[in-house]
């Protein structure tokens, strides 16, 4: 018969996996309910507003939109062969080519025909304020979150 201490470390081996499965389940659920959102989106896009989608489909637009469209397979395909640290790079560069197709179809307006970039620009003190804010406050988050991460990813100790 097996003792506690043999059969603990096994049983949370599988709680592991098991758990990973469960948040790989439903990372692919959610991949492939956003396409079809975003489908869906387009689809509404087209009818109710074509100066948007028109602005989709403009040169500068289509490969940031190309982009994140073939990044969304590939994390499909990351997900499906359990390749997970390559899916998270995928999601990564995902939401970066999203945001910027958007931009590239929104230039130069923040608000079409309303507010372009420019005009909503802050004076450059206040953009240098922010700055310096920015790095002090970096000062501050950087060391707590390597300590965090030392903290938690760090073996625990193992008492006789």
């Amino acid at each position: 018969m097996r003792s506690a201490r043999k059969l603990l470390p096994s049983f949370s081996r599988w709680k592991r996996t098991a758990l990973r499965e469960d948040f790989r389940s439903r990372a692919l659920s959610a991949t492939v309910i956003l396409a079809v959102v975003g489908a869906i989106a387009l689809a509404v896009a087209r009818a109710t507003s074509p100066g948007t989608f028109a602005s989709l489909l403009r040169a500068q637009s289509l490969p940031g939109i190309g982009t994140a469209m073939a990044l969304g397979f590939i994390v499909l395909g990351a997900l499906w062969l359990r390749h997970y640290a390559f899916a998270r790079l995928a999601v990564a560069a995902e939401a970066i080519a999203v945001l910027a197709g958007w931009y590239a179809s929104q230039a130069p307006y923040i608000v079409p025909g309303e507010l372009t970039y420019g005009a909503a620009a802050a004076p450059p003190e206040t953009l240098r304020a922010f700055l310096w804010l920015v790095a002090g406050g970096a000062l501050l988050l950087v060391p707590s979150l390597a300590l965090l991460f030392r903290v938690f990813k760090s073996e625990p100790i193992r008492r006789a």
